[in-house]
C-alpha cells in the first residue's frame, strides 16, 4: 500500500533521477537535488532531500558538487572554516557520523547528545568551531576536535556534508 504510493508519487513529483553511470550521472543527480533544494527553501514544509550513493567515494563527489551549486547560486555565505581539507559556510547541510555524549545544546538534558547520522545546518562559522542548528537537538557548538575526527570505512572526518549519502547511511532515513 504506501510503498506503492510512495514509488508512483516520487517520480511525479521529480524525486527520482536516472542516468548511465559516470560524470553525466553525477551532474544529472546534483542538477535535480540543486533544483529540489531550492524547492524546499521556498517551501519549508517540503521535507529535505539527498542524494545517495553506494560508494563514499560518489557521495565525496555528489557533496562537492552540491556545495559547488550553492557556493555559485550564493546560498552558503559569510566566513568560511576548513577543517582537514573540508569546507564549511553557515548554510552548509551537515551529517555527524560520531556521536558524542558531550555535544549537546545549551541547557540540554544529558540524553539530548549528537548521535550518529544525526543531520542538521550549519548557522555559524567562528574561529576553530562550527555552530550547528541539529533537527533533533538545537544548536550545538562543534568544536575543532570533533571536526578533525577521523571516522574508519571512507567517511571522512566525524562532521561531513549531508547533500549526498551513502545508501546505508540513508537507511532509516524519511524523504518525503
Amino acid at each position: 500500500g504506501k510503498v506503492v504510493r510512495a514509488l508512483q508519487r516520487l517520480p511525479a513529483d521529480g524525486r527520482i533521477t536516472g542516468a548511465e553511470y559516470g560524470a553525466a550521472a553525477h551532474e544529472a543527480l546534483v542538477d535535480a537535488w540543486h533544483a529540489e533544494w531550492h524547492r524546499r527553501m521556498a517551501d519549508p514544509s517540503r521535507r529535505r532531500s539527498a542524494t545517495t550513493a553506494e560508494h563514499h567515494m560518489d557521495r565525496r563527489q555528489l557533496n562537492r558538487r552540491a556545495r559547488e551549486r550553492l557556493v555559485a547560486d550564493g546560498s552558503l555565505h559569510g566566513p568560511e572554516l576548513t577543517v582537514s581539507g573540508c569546507l564549511f559556510r553557515a548554510g552548509d547541510e551537515v551529517v555527524a557520523r560520531v556521536a558524542d555524549r558531550e555535544l549537546r545544546a545549551e541547557g540540554a538534558p544529558r540524553d539530548a547528545y549528537v548521535r550518529n547520522g544525526s543531520i542538521g545546518t550549519v548557522v555559524e562559522v567562528r574561529d576553530d568551531d562550527l555552530v550547528v542548528a541539529f533537527e533533533r537537538w538545537g544548536e550545538v557548538a562543534m568544536p575543532r576536535a570533533y571536526l578533525e575526527l577521523p571516522v574508519a570505512g571512507g567517511n571522512d572526518h566525524a562532521l561531513q556534508h549531508a547533500y549526498a549519502l551513502t545508501t546505508y547511511g540513508a537507511q532509516g532515513m524519511t524523504f518525503a
